[in-house]
């Protein structure tokens, strides 16, 4: 009967343990995927800006104006 309790309470500290574990994974991927939809949304703001100063640029060229950068 005591061996029986032994691993019971070993088997329960090796459960919290695990679930422990778990929870600070879980929180690491939270946050991780935080800053990954940062950093995307950052992309996607620079990718736009660059589309529509490529857009400006082209038509600019098709009216034959210059373009003067202050």
């Amino acid at each position: 009967m005591l061996a029986y309790c032994r691993n019971l309470t070993l088997m329960k500290l090796r459960l919290k343990g695990a679930q422990k574990g778990h929870s600070l994974l879980k929180k690491k991927a939270d946050a991780l995927t935080v800053r990954f939809r940062q950093i995307l949304k950052k992309i996607i703001e620079v990718w736009s800006f660059h589309q529509l100063m490529i857009f400006i640029i082209v038509c600019l060229k098709k009216s034959n104006k210059t373009i003067e950068w202050s």
